[in-house]
């Protein structure tokens, strides 16, 4: 067992005067930011935040989240991720559902609260002695939607983190002097990913002012970044700026849902250096990846990387031949052990040390992954998962409405985006999407609000009264093909 800083921590010798974070013109070297993590840490434990405790972090992408987190690490405490776009009913009920002691945010909540320490707070004593590191350990919870409309409080363990991070170094192999961007937000795996990566590494971390494509651009052009992760939405926009990666730049992950691959065809023709890549939270980011070229496996998401493994299974729980579809199964080091207070989805998801994704797809003979669909009970929206009985829940007390379903529908900019059929109590009324969002206001966080209404007269059923999904939705969309 060891200290936080010494497990992740890869380089051959010190770096301390190294620069570890730049935000601004502000620059703080790995030694300060130690520093800067103790003095929380000693704040924190002022503030009775013990090891063990469940502490909420509701932050954007700066340096007060990066210096929390650790101190949170650093003293044993197990950090909660909350998404900052979440209503404030949304962080609430995931407060109390994983027991969460205390809040660290800038916002207004009627919960247990720390509010961020002043420079004086930070000024005081600082003899601390940090908890050594148990591999094994939670150490961070992260949100992912549940299947069945309850919270997926996905735990990640220190070696998830490490093994992960190693994950990312074998398909781009980092050097001296490299550089990461926090292109997507820290209560992501995908972002907090990239802070574990450069910390393990001892590479420089380039904070934006936001994630904003408008600002990325400038930062990007700014700090000249080694490396970056983006998602459809981002790429999209850049592309329709003609945005030109700069010449510093040695590889960009695409993850968070599907890239249709004339778009990658685009990227790879202005040269960027792509990196395609497959994973969940549930495998701490990435657990496949390939560097993409035109004339090789330009659609799949690449091979398993390091000693994690990727199979394809069938209904009956029984692996697949190569190039037969089936659902996605990830088993090794980087998949964690399920969920917090959620025994049933941890047992229907995690089977004999592996994780059954509800993905799927394929694997050919030389071992690569190729995705087919992603699952049908989650919306991926500009890289953010949206679950469709979270919404059908609420809307169920809104009484215009007598029966709906909520569905993905593919979209430009966004991947997808939330969709609704509704059939009316009274067929003689009318109502709009923008009252609905109304009803929805305060309830959800806006990029969960559906931005499609379909108002059918009857919704087809099976024989015992069960709404065919599948079959309403074609019907919809083949309508709307022909409208348009």
């Amino acid at each position: 067992m060891i200290p936080l800083f010494k497990y992740f921590n890869i380089a051959e010798k010190s770096c301390g005067s190294k620069i570890f974070i730049q935000t601004g013109n502000n620059k703080y070297t790995f030694d300060e930011v130690q520093e800067y993590v103790t003095r929380y840490s000693v704040y924190f434990k002022s503030q009775n935040v013990n090891a063990g405790d469940y502490i909420g972090i509701l932050l954007e992408n700066n340096k007060d989240f990066v210096f929390s987190v650790l101190a949170l690490m650093n003293i044993g405490a197990i950090p909660v991720f909350f998404n900052a776009k979440n209503s404030v009913a949304e962080v609430s009920e995931l407060f109390n559902f994983t027991g969460c002691k205390y809040m660290i945010s800038r916002k207004e909540f009627t919960l247990p609260n720390i509010i961020l320490p002043s420079k004086e707070a930070l000024n005081r004593n600082i003899d601390f002695h940090p908890e050594n590191i148990t591999p094994a350990n939670t150490a961070i919870i992260i949100f992912t939607s549940g299947s069945r409309g309850t919270p997926k409080a996905v735990k990640i363990s220190y070696s998830n983190l490490l093994h992960s991070a190693l994950a990312s170094n074998s398909i781009i192999g980092y050097v001296n002097g490299d550089s990461w961007m926090a292109t997507l937000p820290f209560y992501h795996i995908g972002g907090f990913s990239i802070l574990i990566r450069a910390l393990t590494f001892r590479i420089l971390l380039y904070l934006p002012d936001s994630l904003k494509v408008s600002n990325l651009k400038k930062a990007l052009d700014s700090y000249n970044p080694n490396h970056i992760s983006l998602v459809s939405t981002q790429v999209i926009k850049l592309l329709e700026d003609d945005y030109t990666p700069t010449d510093g730049l040695k590889s960009v992950l695409l993850g968070g849902g599907f890239f249709n691959n004339d778009l990658i065809a685009k990227l790879l023709d202005k040269k960027w250096p792509i990196i395609k890549v497959y994973g969940s939270t549930e495998s701490s980011s990435l657990i496949s990846a390939h560097r993409v070229k035109k004339d090789d496996h330009l659609p799949s998401a690449g091979k398993a990387v390091l000693e994690n493994k990727i199979a394809v299974y069938n209904k009956a729980g029984d692996a697949v031949p190569a190039n037969t579809e089936g659902e996605i199964v990830l088993s090794g080091p980087v998949v964690t052990n399920g969920y917090l207070n959620n025994m049933e989805e941890t047992a229907r998801k995690f089977r004999n040390g592996c994780y059954f994704s509800g993905d799927y797809g394929y694997l050919d003979n030389d071992g690569y992954l190729y995705l087919a669909t992603r699952r049908e009970d989650i919306i991926i929206s500009g890289g953010e998962n949206i679950n469709p009985a979270e919404i059908e829940h609420l809307l169920s007390k809104y009484s215009p409405i007598a029966e709906m379903v909520v569905f993905a529908e593919d979209d430009k900019y966004w991947g997808q985006i939330p969709a609704l059929a509704v059939r009316l109590r009274d067929p003689k009324q009318n109502i709009t999407l923008e009252e609905i969002n109304l009803f929805l206001k305060d309830k959800l966080a806006s990029y969960k609000f559906p931005k499609k209404l379909y108002i059918v007269d009857e919704f087809p059923k099976t024989d015992l009264g069960k709404v065919l999904k599948k079959q309403l939705i074609s019907s919809i969309l083949e309508q709307r093909a022909i409208n348009e």
